[in-house]
């Protein structure tokens, strides 16, 4: 079989969607040990994966355009309008959790056994819990969808 480009960078792309999902996993499993220093890590890789695809998406629409989604039956093309929400819900969510972690200064909370959670820190787990919904979520629907790809070479 024949990969086209396309194929190969969507297929790239999920595979850095895959990373971003295992990075959040990674973080969460550290916060709940309450290393904070580690999942600052985690969460950072994830963000430095979403860049990464970010970064590399108009490269793709210039080199390599648009898909042709008239080709596509309705069910994939309802999959990957879902997964363009979900994927937006990421970036939200994700940059809200990271705005308000880098803002408010979590570690210092976390480092004081005694601290209480203040209203700013649960908003900040709320967004990170939806940011991690949203890549999972996007992660499965982009899987659909490149199992499409990959039926219609």
């Amino acid at each position: 079989m024949i990969i086209d480009p396309k194929t190969a960078y969507w297929t790239c792309a999920w595979i850095n969607m895959l990373g971003i999902v295992g990075c959040t996993i990674a973080g969460v499993r550290q916060i709940r040990r309450k290393n904070v220093i580690s999942h600052r890590r985690w969460m950072l890789s994830a963000a430095f994966l979403t860049v990464l695809f970010l970064a590399s998406y108009p490269f793709k629409l210039v080199f390599l355009g648009r898909e042709a989604l008239e080709t596509w039956d309705w069910i994939s093309v309802a999959v990957l309008r879902f997964h363009e929400v979900c994927v937006v819900m990421m970036l939200v969510s994700g940059g809200s959790a990271f705005y308000l972690a880098t803002k408010h200064g979590f570690i210092q909370m976390f480092s004081n056994p005694g601290a209480v959670a203040s209203d700013r820190s649960r908003l900040h787990r709320r967004m990170g819990r939806a940011a991690m919904v949203s890549a999972v979520l996007g992660a499965l629907t982009a899987g659909y969808v490149l199992l499409g790809m990959y039926q219609r070479l």
